[in-house]
């Protein structure tokens, strides 16, 4: 395990954005104002923003032998990010997004995984030496749960530490979370991955998430901003005062930031027990990815919303 590394063992999709006035309900059509398409998938994202935000960055995944996989290598290699973990697939294409962005910038979106549910457990294998020399290995629950958890592995075997982000929602196994450092959700997510009822109160979700058994767990809640939670502290983080554009990738541009800067503090040899100076440096690294999850939604487009370590420095500076 080498400090400052950050590996993304994620997802790789061509994102194709669509800006409408407001959101449609079910059954109904809506009037389209543009379109836009290119490289996304919250693997990329995450790199990107863990690359702009200064650290080394290799990413593991899988895209299909096409076009659309070709451009998303080489747009990765130009951030730059060591692709030498992305796979090819014959059988499937490259995974594709949609989404839906209003003018408030809120947003919807539908995953079609494609490669990325090809990504087997045996794959990573190959990309074994890429897992085990970051400090900070990023998953994402759009792969398959057995490579989940197999990067998980791989990067506690090494000392490495590891940040779930929990997209889609589901339940988390008590072994899959023994494993984990940091587990990332977002409000809506977070009561599926809980198991508690829409009416159940704030206090009960938090409780049930302290209670995973992570070593901690940051709940995003947009605009009232975020709550980092272990079994015995539950510290609010709240959000910089920006106009919102559109906030689609912030969260995972936010959380390759974070994975950036808490790499970066990160000893070689560090361990597995995610208490003291390291659940400190942690705090830290989630106000500078909400910094820069702040930056990026006053932008459009997905990678293009990921800022650079001087920007998010100005957003925390009060710039």
């Amino acid at each position: 395990m080498n400090a400052g590394r950050v590996c993304v063992v994620g997802s790789l999709s061509m994102h194709t954005t669509v800006r409408v006035r407001r959101l449609p309900r079910p059954g109904e059509a809506v009037d389209g104002l543009d379109a836009t398409r290119g490289p996304g998938g919250k693997g990329a994202l995450q790199a990107v923003g863990a690359a702009r935000a200064g650290a080394e960055v290799s990413i593991v995944g899988r895209v299909g032998r096409d076009d659309d996989g070709g451009l998303i290598r080489s747009t990765l290699r130009r951030e730059p990010i060591h692709t030498v973990g992305l796979a090819e697939s014959w059988e499937a294409a490259t995974g594709s997004t949609f989404t839906l962005v209003d003018e408030r910038g809120e947003n919807a979106a539908v995953v079609v995984p494609g490669a990325n549910g090809q990504l087997e457990p045996g794959d990573l294998e190959e990309a074994r030496h890429t897992i085990e020399e970051a400090s900070v290995v990023v998953v994402t629950f759009e792969l398959p749960e057995p490579t989940v958890i197999r990067a998980a592995q791989l990067a506690k075997a090494s000392g490495g530490r590891v940040v779930l982000n929990v997209a889609p929602a589901r339940t988390i196994e008590p072994g899959l979370a023994a494993l984990v450092d940091l587990i990332v959700v977002n409000q809506h997510e977070a009561r599926v991955l809980a198991g508690v009822a829409d009416d159940a109160g704030d206090a009960e979700l938090e409780r049930r998430l302290a209670g995973l058994g992570a070593g901690a767990v940051l709940l995003t809640r947009g605009a009232a901003g975020s709550v980092l939670l272990t079994a015995t502290s539950s510290v609010e983080i709240p959000v910089h005062n920006v106009e919102v554009v559109d906030t689609s990738g912030a969260g995972d541009v936010a959380i390759g930031a974070l994975a950036a800067e808490w790499a970066a503090s990160v000893p070689e040899g560090a361990g597995e027990n995610a208490g003291g100076p390291l659940m400190e440096d942690l705090e830290r690294a989630v106000r500078f990815s909400t910094a820069a999850g702040s930056v990026a939604v006053t932008r459009t487009g997905v990678l293009a919303s990921a800022p650079l370590r001087s920007e998010i420095e100005a957003m925390l500076a009060g710039g």
